[in-house]
């Protein structure tokens, strides 16, 4: 995948916390480490997908918290680029 179309919540720090704090989590985002960016990505867009139907609506909020704060801190390192509204695009 070379761009990334949902939306980035800007996210508070409470949030972050609240919801990284997960082995699972961290087995899950500690695996993309290497990992070439448009995959990350892929990776990333399975993670949300692949919640259980049967999910909390808290639970589908607390993966979606998760994933934009990994594509924040992709964004602020450099590896993904705005090119327009809320597109993402891969940048190395």
């Amino acid at each position: 995948m070379r761009y990334w179309r949902r939306k980035v919540q800007t996210l508070r720090m409470d949030e972050i916390l609240t919801a990284v704090d997960d082995p699972k989590w961290q087995e899950f985002r500690e695996s993309l480490k290497g990992v070439p960016t448009g995959q990350k990505l892929d990776h990333l867009d399975y993670y949300l997908r692949s919640t259980d139907p049967a999910s909390s609506p808290e639970e589908i909020c607390v993966r979606e918290v998760r994933v934009d704060n990994y594509i924040n801190a992709l964004l602020r390192g450099g590896q993904l680029k705005k090119i327009c509204n809320e597109m993402l695009m891969v940048a190395r």
